[in-house]
């Protein structure tokens, strides 16, 4: 169960909210506190004036929270004080009750000081290595930007004993996937390198792999998510989150949703990864179907057995129970094979 807070600061919004999440990297459920913070705009995607990352809605979110409609069409920084953001993330922290693992999201980078104050950064790592309830503390980053000086700055929380997590969207082992279709902007030389540097310093590397880029079929976004998951396993990560395709609106994957050129993955897509991954001992878990803002469509079946194949997911992202006990059967299943054979 989410429950979820949107809360107003000096009139800017931020949210907060717990659910339970299984943690291969623990190896145990936990519940985790995410809180999301307007950021100073994703580095990368100003940098790409809105053309890096097509299937991403946080930056362009972030922006009309900050400045308000009618700057579609600016790409500069928006910055937030780092006093106004250390009062939005302790009124989450202490609002908010039950946790053990704490998920900072920013819409972009933790460590780019254009997007978090450094201050505020110090801040929150050594408050959350003072709260003795925490275990594990995320934070998202492209790899380009994870230097051995940037991640000395997790010091203070793997001192105090605790997990230090860093997200990276690698989403695909192909080069193609994840720069032309995704447009991700992100070399295999950078994310080893970064990977290497997390190692080296007993930080824990939590990738995501993204399911059903747009221009693949569905069969080959099944071979897509189940080789990168093998990389990404034999490289070291400790964690892998998969991403599946939802459509965020004003977006250009919402374009070509529109235009029928898109459709997010089936559920028996990615019902299929999730077992192919337990077997293989893979350390996967899944992401959210659902975030802000709202997506125009999800990961779906044929909408009589979608119930029946989430509650089978929510069980694997929440307490990590096996999905191959699943035994639901649907006339769409029959559909769907032809599509992946």
């Amino acid at each position: 169960m989410v429950n979820e807070m949107t809360s107003t600061l000096d009139g800017y919004t931020y949210d907060f909210h717990t659910e339970p999440r299984y943690s291969p990297i623990s190896g145990k459920a936990m519940t985790q506190l995410t809180v999301g913070l307007p950021g100073g705009g994703c580095k990368y995607w100003i940098k790409t004036r809105g053309r890096g990352c097509l299937f991403c809605g946080f930056p362009g979110l972030t922006r009309r929270l900050n400045l308000g409609d009618g700057k579609e069409d600016f790409f500069g920084g928006w910055r937030l004080p780092a006093e106004l953001l250390e009062r939005m993330y302790l009124n989450a922290v202490e609002s908010s009750s039950g946790y053990d693992k704490l998920a900072i999201f920013n819409g972009g980078s933790f460590f780019v000081d254009s997007e978090l104050p450094p201050e505020f950064r110090k801040t929150v790592l050594e408050d959350a290595s003072n709260r003795p309830q925490i275990e594990q503390v995320m934070v998202e980053s492209r790899p380009e930007y994870l230097s051995a000086e940037v991640l000395d700055e997790a010091g203070p929380v793997l001192r105090a004993g605790k997990d230090f997590v860093i997200g990276i969207g690698v989403e695909s082992l192909s080069e193609h996937v994840r720069n032309k279709l995704l447009v991700k902007g992100m070399r295999r030389t950078e994310i080893e390198t970064s990977f290497k540097l997390m190692k080296e310093r007993g930080i824990k590397i939590f990738a995501y792999a993204f399911v059903k880029a747009p221009g693949l079929s569905e069969k080959q976004a099944i071979e897509d998510a189940l080789t990168t998951l093998s990389y990404l396993t034999d490289l070291g990560a400790d964690e892998i989150a998969l991403s599946c395709a939802f459509v965020p609106p004003d977006t250009p994957l919402e374009a070509r949703y529109q235009n029928g050129e898109f459709r997010p993955p089936w559920l028996w897509s990615v019902l299929h990864i999730l077992k192919q991954a337990q077997e293989n001992g893979w350390p996967v878990s899944v992401g959210g179907f659902d975030d802000n803002p709202t997506p125009v469509a999800i990961s779906s079946n044929c909408g009589d057995c979608d119930g029946e194949i989430m509650k089978s997911i929510d069980a694997f992202r929440s307490a990590g129970l096996p999905t191959s006990d699943l035994k639901a059967t649907c006339s769409c299943h029959d559909q769907w094979q032809e599509l992946v054979a």
